[in-house]
């Protein structure tokens, strides 16, 4: 062999035992900044029908130094809507409830959004149930605006008058109608709301379950982003172009080991012009069984149909949440605040691996504080 070919051989080997010893770079590496529970009532409050109330938040908003919560469980004798100063540790002591008549009676609050210019805030139920005759289920059809420069103003988006009830029904027609297929030429007779986000112009709704039903096995899981064009006209929310499909990120293609995903929360992060997508898994009743990611999707990438990138921790490996994550909101440019809904799960009295494990009470909804490093 001559030394020319030596040396290129040499150069080679190098190359392929420096490319396989080096750790491959993650776009998107963050670490835990600040975590820990946050009580959203008192213990031991009750239903109606003397059931515990359970602290099952779905949707989280910053605004203006201040955190908001909903809960798609109702809070006896208040609202699901709450907030307060944002500080490390949340005390439930600092939270204000707000919201009157369509606040109050929305059904399974799910996700929350504030336009980027600070000036409307927008709720929305998970529009997973509704019935022809009687109209019991309309509240569960709901988009509310609220003005923030006067948070009393309340208006409900496409609203829709039956039975004396108002409620949203136009628009879930129009969702519906957006997710058409094949199998369902008309649209899907049931889905399910998981996340909402807004840029400035354009107005998006997250969709974590659609299918025949709400039964086991008559509905798959969902990643599946709708989007229009929109506007606020004297307090209303207003779509200027159609409702349709803008995103689908197939589950299945994320070689996770929990690959039953499905959308839980959406944000926009104006800082950095880009998606945060939050999707969550549920396979059982304990506190090992429920968990979920943290996705980023840059603007460009979401109008490209590029898969969305995971968020990693400092070793490289995907950052899997131990709780099941439903709300995501942006705190700087460097930084995320994720909150969680368990489903009445409580966990275990003792907790040896914390990366799949918890204990909480009823009242007790895990938070973390995610910090960006580059």
């Amino acid at each position: 062999m001559s030394l020319k070919r030596v040396i290129y051989v040499l150069i080679l080997f190098g190359f392929f035992q420096t490319s396989c010893s080096e750790k491959p770079e993650y776009e998107y590496i963050a670490y835990v900044l600040e975590e820990g529970f946050m009580e959203c009532f008192p213990l031991k409050i009750f239903n109606d029908d003397h059931t515990p109330v359970s602290c099952e938040l779905s949707g989280v908003a910053y605004y203006h130094d201040s955190l908001f919560f909903v809960s798609d469980k109702r809070i006896p004798g208040t609202t699901s809507l709450f907030g307060g100063p944002f500080q490390v540790p949340l005390r439930r002591k600092d939270f204000t409830h707000y919201g009157q008549h369509h606040v109050l009676n929305a059904v399974k609050l799910e996700d929350m959004a504030v336009t980027p210019m600070q000036n409307y805030m927008f709720l929305t139920t998970g529009f997973d149930r509704m019935t022809k005759e009687p109209s019991d289920w309309d509240y569960y059809n709901m988009l509310i605006t609220i003005n923030l420069n006067d948070p009393k103003e309340e208006i409900l988006a496409f609203e829709t008058y039956r039975d004396g009830r108002s409620s949203s029904l136009k628009l879930r027609q129009q969702i519906s109608r957006a997710l058409r297929t094949r199998k369902f030429p008309q649209g899907p007779p049931y889905f399910k709301i998981g996340g909402l986000a807004c840029t400035e112009y354009q107005f998006f709704i997250g969709v974590r379950e659609s299918g025949k039903s709400y039964k086991d096995g008559e509905f798959q899981t969902n990643v599946i982003i709708l989007g229009a064009d929109y506007k606020v006209e004297a307090g209303e929310l207003v779509f200027t172009s159609e409702l349709k499909v803008l995103y689908r990120f197939e589950n299945d293609k994320a070689g996770l080991i929990k690959d039953d995903i499905g959308l839980s929360g959406l944000e926009y992060d104006t800082f950095n012009n880009r998606l945060l997508l939050l999707t969550s898994f549920k396979s059982g009743k304990s506190d090992d069984k429920v968990g979920g990611y943290l996705w980023i999707l840059p603007l460009d990438d979401f109008f490209l149909n590029k898969e969305p990138q995971l968020v990693r921790d400092l070793e490289g490996t995907p950052y899997e949440f131990a709780h099941k994550p439903e709300g995501v909101t942006v705190l700087d440019p460097y930084k995320v605040l994720v909150i969680h809904d368990d489903d009445r799960i409580i966990g275990r009295n003792v907790v040896q691996d914390s990366r799949t494990e918890f204990r909480r009470e009823l009242n007790q909804a895990a938070f973390q504080i995610l910090y960006f490093p580059n």
